[in-house]
């Protein structure tokens, strides 16, 4: 089922927690396939609506990714499961985004301009992944490169198993374009590339995640524990800190989820609660209603740490179904 989504809100000021970020089910006109047939946030290029030009490209990219996703099967033992941050484990499709904004053309409007991700992998004798080399090109005029440079390679990361063949640990070490950036970006902070930059997973006994630390400069940057619903699997609770560069003063934070994988209840700690912070812990609430393919279509969202009264933000989104318009 293919769709497309178009958000708006009514807010007294800048959307912090944006639900629009969560994944849309069952669509992938606005989202990447993940292995697994799960998602990835994709920006819809262009405006909206979108015009021709940018509808074949994603057509385009649509059958890559679903090709990719052909090959992946019989290398991807496990899916990616909102919101466990486990997509470093996954293989990923080649990346052509195209956006607004960055220059200008000859008459003053935003050009458009082509943001290129490249990855290759290695594999061992068992058929694991061994190595992951991302490279990001410069598209010179949003041409997109036809041949990867050794000067593109942003990151390189080796992956180390344990006898369940469970990934325990990425190394993560940069290429030459990594090391002009300066940074290693995940969790939504930053890390500068020391020699000890890693990932590290810990699973269950069923073989869930329940912990991904994200360790650099011999300190955790960053980390999230996970807690499973006992009846239904899902992922309900998850905690999580940072302290790396980009982090806030709410640098600890608990996320509830119900089962459709939508944020209900966010509790927002300060730096250290022993000390003294211009911040004391927050919470947030989030209500939903939704249509019959389980997708949200209005969240009435609370930021003010009360769940009572008129909410802080209503946010609405209008999905269209492509292969229901068809049907018509």
């Amino acid at each position: 089922m293919f769709a497309r989504q178009r958000s708006h809100f009514n807010a007294p000021y800048p959307l912090e927690d944006d639900p629009a970020s969560h994944r849309v089910h069952d669509s992938i006109a606005a989202r990447e396939y993940e292995p697994g047939g799960h998602f990835a946030q994709k920006e819809i290029p262009g405006s909206d609506p979108i015009g021709q030009e940018e509808q074949e490209l994603l057509r385009l990219q649509q059958e890559q990714i679903k090709r990719r996703l052909e090959l992946q099967v019989v290398k991807i033992e496990f899916e990616q499961k909102f919101p466990v941050m486990n997509r470093s484990l996954l293989m990923k499709p080649n990346e052509n985004s195209f956006y607004y904004g960055s220059y200008y053309d000859k008459n003053g409007k935003p050009a458009k301009s082509l943001s290129q991700t490249v990855y290759q992998y290695n594999f061992d004798k068992s058929g694991r992944i061994k190595e992951e080399l991302e490279y990001c090109p410069y598209a010179e005029d949003s041409i997109p490169v036809k041949t990867i440079k050794k000067s593109d390679l942003n990151t390189r990361k080796i992956f180390l198993y344990n006898k369940k063949n469970q990934v325990v640990v990425l190394k993560i070490t940069p290429g030459e374009y990594g090391k002009n950036m300066g940074h290693y970006n995940d969790f939504a902070t930053e890390s500068p590339y020391c020699q000890d930059l890693q990932l590290k997973y810990a699973y269950d006994s069923k073989g869930r995640i329940t912990q991904v630390i994200m360790f650099g400069c011999g300190k955790i940057v960053a980390q999230e524990d996970y807690k499973y619903d006992n009846s239904k699997n899902y992922v309900s609770e998850v905690k999580r800190y940072r302290c790396g560069l980009g982090s806030d003063d709410y640098k600890n934070t608990i996320s509830f989820y119900n089962e459709l994988g939508d944020i209900i209840k966010k509790e927002l700690n300060p730096i250290n609660p022993n000390e003294n912070s211009i911040r004391e812990s927050k919470y947030r609430y989030y209500d939903y209603e939704y249509d019959k393919h389980n997708n949200w279509i209005r969240c009435r969202m609370f930021l003010e740490g009360n769940h009572e009264g008129e909410p802080s933000i209503i946010l609405e989104r209008e999905i269209e179904y492509y292969n229901e318009q068809k049907a018509k």
